[in-house]
């Protein structure tokens, strides 16, 4: 990705920006599919983009407006896989999705304005497409698929061997399918949390007893199809 500064020294320390941010997101992906600690390397990496994506638009919108554009697009949709992957169900999805819908469409009326067809704008133009499509793509990938896709490996075992780690996924697996309509396979994730909950409750004799409950309470609400929200 081409840079518009004139020092070398700024350019270099803006290209180690630009890849470090990159390098640390994937490790924090990575982390977060297999289980490790680190997953919050994420948001790191995250915050790194933005301030390259920041600190390049500062300096090269005039010239370089569509891929100005593109950094910031990019940036929002990032923010937005962060919502996704982390659950943060209070995020204004739909929002993200109009931003990047806008971008897209400011982008290209720049580049067009602009009729600067040089290697950086088509850049630019080429990420704001893609950013669109993956956008809508995203948008149509329902929140217990994402949940399965991170927690797979313990919830096709049915057990990862720690009882309050199942209890907890199961039971947040089961508001998502509830959320999707999936009442059925909501019910049954809710049971195997219950039956988590049972053993624990018996182990620590009665120090699961609140979980207990609130785990038959959303038992009766999916049943009634009255669950609100997840607290």
């Amino acid at each position: 990705m081409p840079l518009i500064y004139s020092n070398d020294k700024t350019k270099y320390l803006m290209k180690k920006l630009l890849i470090t941010s990159i390098i640390i997101y994937l490790l924090g992906l990575f982390a977060k599919i297999f289980h490790f600690p680190a997953s919050l390397l994420v948001i790191l990496g995250t915050g790194l983009f933005i301030i390259y994506s920041l600190i390049f638009v500062g300096k090269g919108i005039k010239e370089k407006t569509a891929l100005s554009f593109a950094l910031l697009s990019s940036s929002v949709f990032l923010i937005y896989i962060l919502a996704r992957i982390f659950y943060w169900t209070t995020f204004p999805i739909l929002g993200i999705s109009l931003y990047l819908i806008i971008g897209f469409g400011f982008g290209i009326l720049s580049f067009i304005n602009v009729k600067s067809y040089r290697l950086p704008n088509l850049w630019g133009v080429i990420t704001m497409t893609l950013l669109f499509l993956c956008s809508i793509f995203m948008l149509n990938i329902s929140s217990d698929r994402i949940y399965y896709f991170f927690n797979m490996r313990d919830l096709e075992n049915n057990s990862s061997g720690h009882l309050e780690y199942d209890m907890e996924h199961w039971d947040r697996y089961s508001w998502f399918l509830y959320l999707k309509g999936n009442y059925n396979e909501a019910s049954k994730a809710n049971e195997i949390a219950i039956k988590a909950a049972m053993e624990l409750n018996a182990q620590t004799e009665g120090g699961f007893t609140f979980y207990l409950e609130k785990l038959n309470e959303r038992k009766s609400k999916i049943k009634s199809k009255s669950w609100k929200e997840y607290n």
